[in-house]
C-alpha cells in the first residue's frame, strides 16, 4: 500500500498542537498544502478543501475519522464509489516527547487501484509537500508561544 510518513519536532504541547490543527478557519493563514478548509469538526463530520500540490489544485471531500488531542484523520473521498477506485487515510498523530516538546506523524495511507497506478509520479512530491507542510505548522505553533 503507497504510504507518504513524515516526522518533525515541535517545541510545543500536543494540545498546543492540536489546538492549530483543529482550527480549520485558519489553515489559509499558514498551510501551504491545504487551503479553505471548511467543515464540521467532529468524527463522523464531512470536510472539504483544496489541496495545492505543485500547479494542482485539487477539491478533496472527505470524512473526519479522528479528532482528538493526540492527532486528526479523515478519509476520503466521501463518496464510497469513488474510495474503490483512490482513497486516502491522511493523519496527524502527536506524541509528547517531555520538556515541552511534541513529535508530529504526519502522512497518509493510499489504497486503490488509482492510487497504486498514480503513486510512482506522486510520490516525490507529495513527501516534500508534505515535510513543507510540518514546518509551516511547526512555525505557526512556535510563533503562537
Amino acid at each position: 500500500m503507497p504510504e507518504v510518513v513524515t516526522s518533525i519536532e515541535i517545541d510545543a504541547t500536543a494540545f498546543e498542537v492540536a489546538q492549530v490543527l483543529h482550527d480549520f478557519s485558519a489553515y489559509d493563514a499558514w498551510n501551504p498544502l491545504i487551503h479553505h478548509l471548511r467543515g464540521e469538526p467532529r468524527i463522523g463530520g464531512r470536510i472539504r478543501f483544496r489541496l495545492r500540490l505543485g500547479a494542482l489544485a485539487l477539491p478533496i471531500d472527505a470524512i473526519l475519522i479522528r479528532h482528538d488531542e493526540t492527532g486528526l484523520a479523515w478519509q476520503g473521498p466521501a463518496s464510497r464509489g469513488l474510495r474503490a477506485l483512490a482513497a486516502g487515510e491522511h493523519y496527524f498523530e502527536l506524541a509528547p516527547r517531555g520538556g515541552g516538546r511534541v513529535r508530529l506523524v504526519h502522512g497518509e495511507r493510499f489504497t486503490g487501484p488509482i492510487s497504486r497506478l498514480l503513486w510512482p509520479h506522486l510520490a516525490k512530491e507529495l513527501h516534500s509537500a508534505y515535510g513543507e507542510m510540518n514546518l509551516a505548522l511547526k512555525r505557526r505553533v512556535e510563533g503562537m508561544r
